[in-house]
């Protein structure tokens, strides 16, 4: 058995231990230093003076931390400890977790930020600022396609480039023959692209640019934004909020971009998530019932908040005001933000961001080769009086935004 007391200093978290560190109280350990990176704390000193007694077991927790907390630009100190401690730590080679220990450097100091804003719950430190040209967006085929009476047949193919952003319905395969019965939600970022197959049992599938594979996908409508996001943040909620509503994030990126209509690039820890996800591929014979009791078999819906303590990443276009040809893909946003978007959402087991500024493409790159894919959704606001869930929530997490200049209508089907 263990005891753990926390304490929250200026630069630090001050942790004691008292009792055993063994398989037994293993898992309690990890829980409290789970919960400590979980709020964006970095830096651990760990007092275990009156622990008597530690196992292997007890080794791996610390060395696991250790190493994590190191990686995301804090560290993990051992301030004192019992006699006991120190001959198990001392055998295994594990003198760098002493704080005494020339051996153990100092974490790096993080990058300030350019300035600090708030915006209701949020606090945001922002990095770079929107400064690079504006973003070029394009509309590929029709939203409304979605709730026609007839099923689409012709399906666009899109290169995944780098610097390219791309949200709609689609999916990866051979051909658009081989897409077209598999067409369900998509986004892609930096060379990754992910989607949410119709055809089996609902597992989204991704697939990764490398040296060698460049992916792409046939979409039946997306919106295409072409170019580097200037402006970077990272965000978290202001003292005594639990979590940000997702609508804010969007209203505080288009004040900071000073924009009427922005591509966002979103990852934070989800509070829960509210969305809908096809079920079956509008291309399907006589297109898409939207019509109730016919949209049960077409759409699902989270009946409550979901994903919560996961990891989101999520792609987008919001717009205060919006040309005739963007605006079939834009749902409002939570009242009293005045602003539309359409925003997908991958959903990750949960990783916790390094400290200061992020590059987008290693980000997004390492977030896909280390984590678990779990689900996909297109976030919506339910504003429903009594049964409605409201919209998706998020806690903290890293931001890349920058303005649209010009907006392609559709044009013919390459």
């Amino acid at each position: 058995m263990i005891e753990l007391q926390r304490t929250t200093e200026d630069t630090h978290v001050a942790l004691r231990a008292c009792g055993r560190l063994d398989a037994a109280s293993v898992s309690t350990v990890e829980a409290e230093l789970d919960d400590i990176v979980r709020r964006g704390l970095y830096d651990v000193r760990l007092g275990m003076q009156t622990v008597e007694y530690i196992s292997s077991a007890g080794v791996r927790v610390l060395v696991k931390y250790y190493k994590t907390l190191k990686q995301l630009g804090g560290g993990l100190r051992i301030s004192d400890a019992s006699e006991a401690v120190l001959t198990v730590l001392r055998m295994g080679g594990l003198s760098a977790l002493f704080e005494p220990s020339a051996r153990r450097a100092e974490p790096a100091s993080p990058i300030p930020p350019l300035t600090r804003h708030t915006f209701g719950d949020c606090s945001i430190s922002a990095y770079a600022a929107a400064a690079s040209p504006a973003v070029a967006c394009r509309v590929i085929g029709d939203a409304q396609a979605l709730t026609a009476a007839t099923a689409p047949d012709v399906l666009a193919r899109i290169a995944m480039a780098r610097d390219r952003l791309v949200l709609g319905i689609g999916a990866c395969g051979r051909d658009a023959a081989d897409c077209r019965p598999r067409c369900g939600e998509l986004l892609a970022v930096s060379g990754a692209v992910a989607y949410l197959p119709t055809d089996d049992d609902g597992t989204p599938d991704y697939l990764l640019a490398s040296a060698t594979i460049q992916p792409d996908a046939h979409v039946l409508y997306a919106l295409q934004c072409d170019g580097a996001l200037g402006l970077h943040a990272r965000f978290e909620t202001v003292a005594g909020q639990r979590a940000i509503p997702v609508s804010q994030i969007a209203q505080a990126l288009l004040d900071l971009c000073a924009a009427e209509q922005i591509a966002l690039v979103m990852i934070a820890e989800s509070a829960g998530l509210i969305g809908a996800a096809l079920r079956r591929a509008p291309t399907a014979a006589g297109g898409a019932q939207f019509a109730f009791p016919d949209i049960r078999d077409w759409l699902s819906f989270t009946p409550e908040h979901m994903h919560e303590r996961a990891l989101a990443l999520v792609v987008g276009v919001v717009a205060r005001t919006a040309p005739a040809c963007l605006q079939p893909f834009l749902r409002p946003l939570a009242a009293p933000v005045a602003a539309q978007g359409h925003l997908h959402a991958a959903v990750f087991d949960y990783r916790a961001l390094p400290q200061g500024p992020l590059a987008l493409h290693a980000t997004v790159h390492t977030l896909f080769q280390e984590q678990s894919l779990r689900g996909m959704l297109h976030l919506l606001h339910d504003p429903r009086a009594i049964a409605g869930t409201g919209e998706s929530m998020v806690v903290r997490g890293a931001l890349w935004a920058g303005p649209l200049g010009a907006i392609t209508p559709a044009g013919p089907t390459p």
